[in-house]
């Protein structure tokens, strides 16, 4: 979501402007918005695989959360609801969101929070091993110096 706002405040000029700050810095294009706003972000859709050979048995689609543009050509970012990866799409179905999709978005959530939240125990248990063993460090250098100034 922030990358989203991000490319809209990218992209957008400010009152009184008649350029974007990407316009500006970058040089970049002006936005085609018949391409840009085809999809509200977090739509529910079935991303359209881009495959070279279609008449096998795999899926022609894959149920996916829009995360917004990735181009200025019309493809979108989409968070894929079987794998939890990002994909990027040119053809997709907007459909309306069934309630085993938020059941499954509930567990990409759960699997995130656990894994962020087993980092951060890592992390906390790592830091806190390394402060303990300077403290004890500097009590011993603390203690050298005392025995030899006697």
């Amino acid at each position: 979501m922030v990358q989203y706002t991000v490319f809209w405040l990218n992209n957008i000029p400010k009152k009184g402007q008649t350029q974007s700050p990407k316009e500006i810095i970058m040089g970049e294009q002006k936005l085609d918005v018949k391409f840009i706003c085809k999809l509200p972000f977090g739509a529910y859709v079935q991303a359209h695989e881009d495959r070279d050979i279609t008449n096998t048995m795999l899926p022609r689609t894959t149920g996916a959360i829009n995360l917004g543009p990735s181009n200025l050509k019309g493809g979108h970012k989409f968070l894929s609801l079987e794998t939890g990866d990002v994909i990027v799409r040119k053809r997709w179905t907007e459909m309306p969101v069934p309630t085993y999709i938020i059941i499954r978005l509930e567990e990409i959530s759960n699997d995130l929070n656990d894994e962020i939240n087993e980092y951060l125990d890592e992390s906390l248990s790592e830091v806190i091993e390394n402060e303990c063993n300077n403290i004890s460090e500097e009590k011993e250098n603390e203690i050298e110096m005392q025995e030899n100034c006697n």
